[in-house]
């Protein structure tokens, strides 16, 4: 098929563009890593397993302790372009940051297509408010909640600071600290339009309403954005993108694309105490005090 379908992209060019593991030929092995160092994790870190935040089955989170008074919290939305992975194959995340002082807590959520985005946004956004709800129980500083995503946990993440709070339960005003949007989508038309509008079913003025670049006027929250030159061509521009919009608002903190890496890789690269990535994240929670 040579008909554009998005910019300059055919339908099987824009298919290639939302697959990430054809730009990876090392996505399983990186993948891989993620559930032995998670393991390892879970098994060496001060942790609570498996909390329930809400009623259904897969409304739970895994909180990592920080190991001292007042700390601040970076919850983590996790990757898989809505339907792969859970919370446990992203404890690692947990390891740099826990050791630097931080809470980490690493939330979990149901899957397309046997929910809706719309119900994987409700589920992270009640998460969030459990959290928040119990900051005191654990010790952590109100002030200082941070929030990140990875992939689709990224776009996740983006659309957590358009929320308005008080339907939640908690006052409406400046929730997260910062936001930290890892080599994410931050407008569903070409989503759609590519091989993955098969899973994600949305209905009526969905897609508007829930591309979060387009509602941005709705944000009070600084954000750094990063993603890393093995990223599709598409997910670049998305980073570009939410990076300029951001800035035209205030509200960019930074914009990195990391050199010699992949879409697999840069969330290592988050939690790895030896990256610029993590030290630049690690910098300004540290500022945060």
């Amino acid at each position: 098929m040579t008909e554009k379908v998005f910019l300059q992209y055919t339908k099987d060019q824009l298919d290639h563009n939302y697959d990430q593991r054809a730009w990876a030929k090392n996505a399983d092995e990186v993948v891989a890593r993620y559930v032995s160092r998670s393991a390892e994790a879970r098994s060496t870190l001060h942790c609570d397993l498996d909390i329930a935040y809400g009623p259904g089955a897969d409304d739970r989170l895994d909180w990592f302790h920080a190991g001292k008074a007042n700390a601040p919290v970076v919850i983590f939305i996790h990757a898989g372009a809505w339907r792969n992975f859970n919370k446990g194959d992203f404890s690692f995340v947990a390891s740099s940051f826990v050791a630097h002082g931080c809470h980490v807590v690493v939330l979990n959520f149901s899957k397309a297509p046997a929910v809706r985005v719309p119900v994987i946004l409700d589920q992270v956004r009640s998460g969030i408010a459990w959290v928040y709800r119990n900051l005191g129980r654990f010790g952590a500083d109100p002030a200082r909640v941070f929030v990140a995503g990875h992939s689709s946990g990224a776009y996740t993440t983006s659309m957590m600071l358009l929320t308005d709070w008080s339907r939640h339960g908690l006052l409406q005003g400046r929730i997260f600290r910062a936001a930290f949007c890892i080599s994410g989508t931050y407008d569903l038309e070409p989503i759609i339009l590519s091989a993955r509008g098969s899973y994600i079913h949305l209905e009526g003025s969905e897609e508007h309403d829930l591309s979060p670049i387009r509602h941005l006027q709705r944000a009070n929250t600084q954000v750094m954005v990063a993603h890393c030159e093995g990223d599709t061509d598409e997910f670049q521009r998305h980073s570009r993108d939410f990076a300029a919009a951001l800035e035209e608002r205030g509200l960019l903190l930074e914009s990195i694309r990391l050199p010699s890496i992949n879409h697999f890789e840069i969330i290592e690269a988050f939690a790895d105490s030896n990256s610029p990535l993590n030290a630049k994240v690690l910098g300004y929670i540290a500022r945060s005090a």
